[in-house]
């Protein structure tokens, strides 16, 4: 699965980058310049998995062989300068990065793009979707598209990778019900801690009481033990997770 990407500006809309597992994201410049007598070397970075299903890491080279745009067979020596940590199991598996001068020397292509990635918040990437739409309707009418390049296309990133999608969605409803015990549990033994302390006292507040203390001011002064306990139980446990 290649990808030609725009170096500079890929880290706008992706966290691909910085998402190395070792190497670098220099795919900006030919590891080899074309000569008269040897064709252009460009830098790949891979997926995890496909590096070590093709036994290769970083410094090693990979040849790719296809069917170029024109119909002719495409072939090109790539030498891989990075791999990636875990993104997505199908790129994992399969992805290659590329610059997109690598790409278009590789496939014989001029010019041209297959995708243009727009980043958004998630909470409004519905109403930017029609948005694109809209501009890119106009666009269209006015440029037009080559015969091969098809119809333009507008859709999100759920409706490109639903699965990963699906799995967020799951990922939220499983942390809210680990949440919702977790923290359940943490109150009923905080109100066992709290009984416990209040049993264990009462001679002490018969004592309050009879030297005057309301009863409503014992059941504050209780509150509020039991708060700055969960307080300070709170801190020490996001200290201790972070």
């Amino acid at each position: 699965m290649l990808k030609g990407v725009d170096v500079t500006r890929e880290g706008d809309v992706t966290r691909l980058p910085g998402h190395l597992r070792r190497g670098s994201f220099a795919l900006d410049q030919p590891v080899r310049p074309a000569s008269a007598a040897h064709p252009a070397i460009y830098p790949v970075v891979i997926g995890y998995r496909l590096a070590e299903r093709l036994q290769v890491d970083v410094g090693g080279e990979i040849v790719l062989i296809t069917q170029a745009a024109d119909g002719s067979i495409a072939n090109g020596l790539f030498q891989v300068v990075g791999v990636l940590r875990p993104v997505e199991l199908g790129f994992d598996r399969s992805g290659m990065l590329l610059s997109i001068d690598a790409f278009n020397a590789l496939m014989v292509m001029q010019d041209g793009y297959h995708e243009i990635a727009v980043r958004v918040p998630d909470d409004d990437s519905a109403s930017a979707q029609q948005r694109v739409e809209k501009v890119g309707a106009a666009w269209t009418a006015v440029q037009g598209l080559p015969e091969t390049g098809g119809a333009l296309v507008v859709r999100r990133w759920q409706q490109i990778n639903p699965t990963v999608a699906d799995m967020l969605r799951f990922s939220d409803v499983y942390t809210t019900v680990i949440s919702v015990i977790i923290f359940s549990i943490a109150g009923l033994g905080m109100l066992n801690t709290m009984l416990m302390a209040v049993f264990e006292r009462s001679r002490e507040f018969g004592i309050l009481l009879a030297l005057g203390l309301g009863r409503f001011s014992l059941t504050v002064m209780v509150l509020l033990e039991s708060l700055f306990l969960s307080l300070v139980g709170g801190l020490a446990g996001g200290l201790a997770g972070a």
